[in-house]
C-alpha cells in the first residue's frame, strides 16, 4: 500500500481516519504521520499496542523523525509495517 502523506495522515482502525489498517492490535486512531517544524514526524496517538521504529519492539515511540527507509510498525504483534520512501 502506498499513500501520500501531504499536510498529515492519520493511520488506524476506525472508517474515518485516512489509511484503514483492520488490525484489532491498531487503535482506532493509532498513529499520525506528517510534517511538524520542518521534518517528516511520526507521532503516537496513545495508541494501545503502541508504534515502533525500525522493528525495535521494546522502544515504543511518543514522536520522532522519520528518515529513508523507516519501517514503522503499528502495535507490538509486528503485523502491520510501513516503510518510508521519501520521493520529491
Amino acid at each position: 500500500m502506498t499513500f501520500r502523506v501531504g499536510e498529515g495522515i492519520v493511520l488506524g482502525r476506525a472508517a474515518d481516519v485516512d489509511v484503514v489498517v483492520d488490525d484489532p492490535e491498531v487503535s482506532k486512531r493509532h498513529a499520525w504521520v506528517g510534517m511538524a517544524n520542518g521534518r517528516l514526524t511520526l507521532r503516537d496517538l496513545r495508541s494501545t499496542n503502541g508504534t515502533y521504529l525500525n522493528d525495535d519492539l521494546n522502544r515504543p515511540i511518543t514522536e520522532c523523525e522519520l528518515r529513508e527507509g523507516d519501517l514503522v510498525v503499528l502495535g507490538k504483534h509486528d503485523q502491520e509495517k510501513f516503510r518510508v520512501t521519501l520521493s520529491g
